[in-house]
């Protein structure tokens, strides 16, 4: 028997979003988790992160250099 379960409520602030908006496009998710958590004392999970970061506009980041490596030799 499955239970429903209630949405969590997110403490996701403007503040949260100006620190993730004011970040370097290089930053990963884990950087602006450790950032967000530094600058406003707030923890999010990177998925959290992920999330809005996508929500902003922002574009992703290939952190996996093996598979940049090959996705760039094969572009050639």
């Amino acid at each position: 028997m499955r239970v429903e379960s209630r949405p969590r409520p997110t403490r996701w602030t403007e503040e949260c979003t100006a620190v993730l908006t004011a970040a370097p496009a290089g930053a990963t998710n884990a950087q602006l988790v450790y950032r967000i958590q530094r600058e406003t004392g707030l923890r999010f999970s990177i998925f959290t992160v992920s999330r809005y970061r996508a929500a902003a506009g922002m574009p992703r980041i290939r952190v996996n250099t093996w598979t940049a490596r090959w996705c760039t030799l094969a572009a050639r």
